[in-house]
């Protein structure tokens, strides 16, 4: 890497990761797109979106076509290979009881019938999605026999490639009509109904 001052020197021998990341990304003098398109040519897939939040610290390269990206990274910017792998540390843990708090319950848990159908549905694993904002609204008018119930979630990744959020509604009385989704925003709408 051409031009290294003695900041960017310190960064690349202590980290933090996505510090000596920024700073070597700038001292090369190329752009987001520049890298990805380079990367591209070393038949290397990763978006500038990616690219962008592993240099700002809000994502980290974990899977292994991340991992073969950063090398290719290392190598158009001129670093010695494994720099920023060092960097990087140990994966960071996953799984069902990340940011659990205690003497909480998983969601799961609550609603034991469901865990057939979670299955058959192939549920994603708990902590991949962080629920940002949920607002029920129930209306019940039993003379009338109007049983309403309006429910919005606001939810944001947590994880790389979420594809989906899975949202169930269990029923206690079969006679009760089937919920209906609306309004999906920033995703789209998939209906599955397995056998239970």
């Amino acid at each position: 890497m051409k031009g290294t001052n003695q900041e960017v020197s310190r960064l690349l021998r202590s980290g933090p990761f996505e510090a000596a990341l920024d700073s070597a990304i700038a001292a090369s003098g190329l752009s987001l797109d520049d890298l990805r398109k380079r990367l591209e040519t070393k038949g290397l897939t990763v978006s500038v979106t990616a690219l962008s939040y592993w240099r700002r610290g809000r994502r980290r390269p974990e899977r292994s076509e991340s991992l073969e990206a950063l090398a290719g990274i290392e190598e158009i910017l001129g670093l010695p290979p494994s720099l920023l792998l060092t960097l990087l540390g140990a994966r960071r843990p996953r799984g069902r009881w990340i940011d659990h708090p205690p003497g909480t319950l998983a969601r799961w848990k609550l609603w034991p019938s469901c865990e057939p159908l979670l299955k058959a549905l192939d549920a994603p694993p708990d902590g991949q999605l962080a629920f940002l904002y949920t607002s029920d609204l129930l209306v019940i008018n039993e003379d009338a026999g109007i049983r309403r119930q309006r429910v919005r979630l606001v939810a944001e990744a947590r994880a790389e490639r979420v594809d989906r959020c899975l949202v169930y509604h269990e029923m206690d009385d079969p006679k009760n009509l089937v919920p209906e989704l609306t309004a999906v925003t920033f995703g789209r709408r998939s209906s599955s109904t397995p056998e239970r």
